[in-house]
């Protein structure tokens, strides 16, 4: 093996030092997408498990409001406070949902507040961040649009 890596790394010519070029292009951005920890390679974090929001775009949030969201490989549910949510989302880059969908219920009052701050939120957002205390904070350009608490 030693010596077919030899080989490749003194190989010569426009095409071959392309080649070379684009496989370690590619190994370093597979790298870049896992952290070293000792001698196993783990994943980068996600935001994955069931969460109870306590800020929604400004407005505060109490657990009496129900508004949780539980994300698991690429996929969000939860509830506004009034309607079920349901969809994607990406971290490639930073955060994004995808195909999001809403139940439609009729809602008034504090349900309806924290609708509408749920829909900004939703707009707003581009990226995320486990803080310091493990809350989970959806950003808009560094600053938390949504701030939850695990579920236990």
């Amino acid at each position: 093996m030693r010596a077919l890596l030899r080989a490749f790394a003194d190989a010569t010519g426009p095409g071959l030092k392309a080649l070379r070029y684009a496989i370690g292009l590619g190994a370093v951005l597979s790298g870049a997408a896992f952290a070293q920890q000792g001698d196993r390679m783990t994943p980068p974090p996600r935001p994955d498990g069931q969460w109870s929001v306590r800020l929604l775009a400004g407005v505060t949030v109490s657990a009496e409001d129900e508004v949780t969201l539980a994300f698991d490989a690429g996929r969000v549910s939860g509830s506004t406070g009034c309607n079920r949510v349901f969809g994607g989302y990406s971290l490639m880059p930073g955060f994004a949902f995808e195909g999001l969908g809403m139940t439609r219920r009729g809602c008034v009052g504090r349900m309806a507040e924290l609708e509408r701050a749920f829909t900004t939120m939703v707009e707003g957002v581009n990226d995320w961040r486990i803080d310091p205390e493990g809350r989970l904070e959806l950003l808009k350009d560094d600053r938390p649009l949504l701030r939850a608490v695990p579920l236990p």
